[in-house]
């Protein structure tokens, strides 16, 4: 069974008029409800890289377009980058960089909105690993691939149950009752999910000072 149908009976068994609802809208929260556990998790089948040829002393290039955050390796020409996870941590490691006590040799890059930001200067190729945007269903497709398929249809279905039963109870008085149920099931469910793949996900390596190496 594709998801789509699936949802659509989940939707009916949970009492709401399913058939009211367009594939368009459906295909709509099954794409809000992967967009939301693709920005909680990293997901290994949503892993990708850029690569940035031919620079010429660049100290920032446009982040790709189907970038969606964590950045975990960065090479520039072919030797490993520093991760900096914010620009603080970026404006307070660079400047030690040649210190003989705290500083890490090497270019650091953080990303800042719409760019990746890179010091010193690269001349030559930069490549950047990350996790992408999951792609959005057409409007004829109704599988989705970057979650494990034994998990994706409960934590969907929470999601989107969740979605729904918000927007009826909004217009209720009184205590929300499916609204917290289907919110507490896609928690669990989202907790589940980031317990199967967290061996398999990628970050940056940490910046270690020279002092912590040291044991000083």
């Amino acid at each position: 069974m594709k998801t789509r149908q699936y949802l659509r009976e989940s939707i009916f068994m949970a009492g709401i008029a399913a058939s009211s609802f367009s594939d368009t809208y459906v295909n709509s929260l099954i794409d809000d409800a992967i967009e939301n556990i693709a920005a909680r998790i990293r997901l290994p089948k949503l892993e990708a890289s850029h690569s940035y040829d031919n620079l010429d002393g660049s100290y920032s290039v446009d982040i790709p377009d189907n970038y969606h955050w964590g950045e975990f390796a960065v090479y520039v020409n072919g030797k490993p980058a520093w991760v900096c996870t914010s620009k603080a941590a970026f404006e307070r490691r660079y400047p030690q960089r040649n210190n003989p006590v705290y500083g890490v040799e090497g270019h650091y890059i953080f990303v800042d909105g719409d760019s990746v930001e890179i010091r010193p200067a690269v001349t030559g190729t930069l490549v950047i690993s990350y996790y992408k945007k999951p792609e959005p269903l057409a409007e004829e497709e109704s599988t989705v691939t970057c979650i494990p398929a034994d998990l994706q249809r409960k934590i969907i279905k929470a999601f989107a149950l969740n979605s729904i039963f918000g927007d009826i109870e909004d217009a209720a008085e009184g205590t929300k009752v499916n609204t917290i149920y289907h919110e507490r099931e896609y928690e669990t469910q989202v907790a589940i999910l980031e317990k199967r793949v967290a061996h398999k996900q990628k970050r940056p390596a940490p910046i270690r000072d020279r002092v912590a190496k040291a044991g000083i």
